[in-house]
């Protein structure tokens, strides 16, 4: 739901790299990702995603592109508002158990539902492509702006898209 009144987005305080982050359980090959804009504002301007086995910090002000983290895919620009914003991994190095939205820069992040794609790391030529890794499960922000909690990326509420 691209709605803020919705309250299905997430919504961080404007700080340096804001992001959020989802606990797949598993290690995943990364194929690709669905991350959706709300219907207001731009916080999603020049967004990057990455996988890890890294457990996200406790703490917010910290730059993933210093601590190993595989990049997936790069959006330059404002998305459309209200969108899914379709993202293919540039290579197969995109594995991790810990998939990551972050804007590289001072600003707000906001998103309304995060999925992700793709196959066990362990078994490559196992499983289902199709299957979203991320629905449902743990996730983290470093800081949460008005009722904007991480748990909004994952709990498939997609309506009215």
């Amino acid at each position: 739901n691209p709605d803020w009144n919705g309250r299905s987005c997430i919504h961080t305080n404007h700080e340096d790299n804001p992001w959020w982050a989802v606990d797949m359980e598993k290690s995943f090959r990364i194929d690709r990702a669905i991350i959706s804009s709300r219907n207001s504002g731009h916080g999603l301007t020049n967004f990057r995603t990455y996988a890890t086995d890294i457990k996200p910090p406790a703490s917010s002000g910290f730059n993933l592109l210093h601590y190993g983290y595989r990049l997936c895919a790069a959006y330059d620009g404002n998305p459309p508002l209200a969108s899914a914003i379709h993202m293919k991994c540039d290579d197969d190095t995109a594995i991790g158990r810990y998939f990551y939205v972050m804007v590289p820069s001072k600003q707000h992040l906001f998103l309304c539902e995060v999925e992700v794609f793709g196959l066990e790391a362990t078994a490559p030529d196992a499983g289902e492509l199709d299957v979203n890794r991320a629905a449902q499960k743990d996730t983290w922000q470093p800081d949460v702006y008005g009722h904007g909690v991480s748990t909004g990326g994952t709990d498939e509420n997609f309506s009215p898209y």
